[in-house]
């Protein structure tokens, strides 16, 4: 993934976390940024534990050169 394409990801989540933090259910994320209500469970799941944090990019996946 670009990191154009993980810093949109990355603004989707924030946005999300400010719904959630307005009393938003995951459903209504997930309709309002049209991804699954399982993604948008995650992140509801890492913004209560950990706020806005927890939803910040951890920059690219894929396997690390240890």
């Amino acid at each position: 993934m670009s990191a154009q394409a993980r810093a949109r990801r990355e603004q989707v989540r924030f946005a999300a976390g400010e719904m959630f933090a307005v009393g938003a259910s995951d459903r209504q994320v997930a309709e309002q940024f049209r991804v699954s209500r399982m993604s948008a469970n995650r992140c509801h799941r890492a913004f209560d534990e950990s706020g806005t944090d927890a939803l910040a990019s951890k920059g690219p996946g894929g396997r690390g050169t240890s």
